[in-house]
Order: structure tokens, then C-alpha cells, then sequence
């Protein structure tokens, strides 16, 4: 019978999601374990018993159960390749409800359930359980640290450029191809040349009559610049004599 392939892989897994992973297991099995001890030696008859996380906690046993079931989680999800989008990283996720698990087994690492009953020859005192919940609580506090690290803390965008845009283009769109950088337009055209000054004023005239006859010889300037000016037949020329 042939077998269904999987989608499992564990070189996906981080390592950040395999400290908070193991450490979450760590902290159920805790819970298990003796968290205080109750020596009545010095009363009547005695005795002294241990109890556990379950047995003398009210809630906080609970909620860490299901931080360290959220830790877990997160690794397996991630080797299945079944991890959801969230609006955070799984890493900070992990990172909050780690540190949410130490400063809850931290108050009851300080604060004794029990403690404040005053009677003499009774002494409440801290077991191991709780001193293994507590280096749990840091290691989803550290996995979930890790995690967030290696998948990139965002940072602010001090530059005003999408991530992977460059100065001057376009970085690739979600999900889309590079696009190329938009060139720079081209520089503004040169300044269209200033318009010539108009002409002298006797330039501007008309050409004058032809002498009479209209044979080529020199004759009076028309123009009156000159004493003669040569006339060639068809026009005034530039030939001048004083």
C-alpha cells in the first residue's frame, strides 16, 4: 500500500523554535514535579509532603501549560510547513508569552502559596519542580528571542525606500518580478539661443533706386556712407571710395 508523502521537514525548523520547544516540554513535565514541600516535624504527629505544580496552583498552572504548548507548536508547524501568517513573527509571539511564563513562575518562586498561615513547627519551603519551571520559562523566553532574531526584526525605514528598493528606481513588487530602475529623466534642453539685435535702422530701409542708365560704374553712395559706391549692373555691392 503505497504511503501518503508529507510535507515534514525539520531542516525548516529554527533553532530558536527548537530551544523554545524543548523548553516548553520541560516546563509541562514540570509542572508534575514537587514545586513546595510542607515540614510538620516540630507539631504532633508529624510529617512532611511535597506537591506539585497541578496540585497547589489555581490557574497560572494552566496558562503555562498552554505557553508551553504554544512553543511547541511553533516548531511543528514550521517543520510541516503548515506555519499561518500572522501579523507578527511567530518568534516574537513565542518571546511574549515566554516572558509572560517567567514573571509567572517567578511570583510564585517569591510568593509561596501558603506562606502568609503563621504556625509554629510548620515550614513551607520551595522543591525542585519549581526551580525546573523556572529555567523552562527562560528557555521559551530565550527560543522565542531567537526565533524572532532569525527572522528579522523590522527596523525602522529611516531611508523612506522600500525594503530591497534602491536610490533612484523601484524594488520588486510582492509577489512579482524585479523591475528595473527608472531611469533619471534627461536634463531640461539648452535655452533656445537669445534672438539676434535687430539691425541698424538704415539696414532696415529698402535697397535704393539704381543710378540712371544702370551701366556698371562707380556713382554717387545712395546710402550716403560713402562718396561713391559701385554699382555692377544688377545691384549696390560693398565697394566703396571715399
Amino acid at each position: 500500500m503505497p504511503v501518503a508523502a508529507t510535507n515534514f521537514d525539520t531542516s525548516r525548523v529554527r533553532f530558536g523554535d527548537i530551544v523554545a520547544a524543548v523548553s516548553g516540554l520541560v516546563l509541562i513535565l514540570s509542572l508534575f514535579l514537587k514545586w513546595y514541600s510542607v515540614n510538620a516535624e516540630g507539631v504532633p504527629g508529624g510529617f512532611g509532603i511535597s506537591v506539585s505544580g497541578w496540585a497547589v496552583l489555581s490557574f497560572i498552572d494552566v496558562l503555562l501549560f498552554l505557553i508551553a504548548l504554544v512553543a511547541i507548536a511553533v516548531a511543528v508547524a514550521r517543520a510541516a510547513g503548515m506555519l499561518p501568517q500572522l501579523a507578527v513573527s511567530p518568534g516574537l509571539v513565542v518571546l511574549g508569552l515566554g516572558a509572560l511564563a517567567l514573571l509567572m513562575v517567578l511570583f510564585r518562586l517569591i510568593s509561596i502559596p501558603g506562606a502568609g498561615v503563621d504556625v509554629e513547627g510548620v515550614d513551607v519551603g520551595r522543591s525542585i519542580g519549581i526551580f525546573l519551571a523556572l529555567l523552562a520559562a527562560i528557555g521559551v523566553t530565550v527560543g522565542g528571542w531567537l526565533g524572532w532574531n532569525e527572522e528579522g526584526r523590522p527596523t525602522p525605514n529611516t531611508t523612506g525606500l522600500q525594503p530591497g528598493q534602491q536610490a533612484g528606481g523601484f524594488g520588486p513588487p510582492p509577489g512579482g518580478p524585479a523591475q528595473q530602475p527608472v531611469a533619471a529623466p534627461p536634463a531640461a534642453a539648452a535655452a533656445p539661443p537669445a534672438a539676434a539685435a535687430p539691425p541698424p535702422a538704415a539696414a532696415q530701409t529698402s535697397d535704393p533706386p539704381p543710378p540712371a542708365g544702370g551701366a556698371p560704374d562707380w556713382y554717387a553712395d545712395p546710402r550716403g556712407l560713402k562718396r561713391l559706391r559701385y554699382w555692377d549692373g544688377t545691384q549696390w555691392t560693398d565697394h566703396v571710395a571715399d
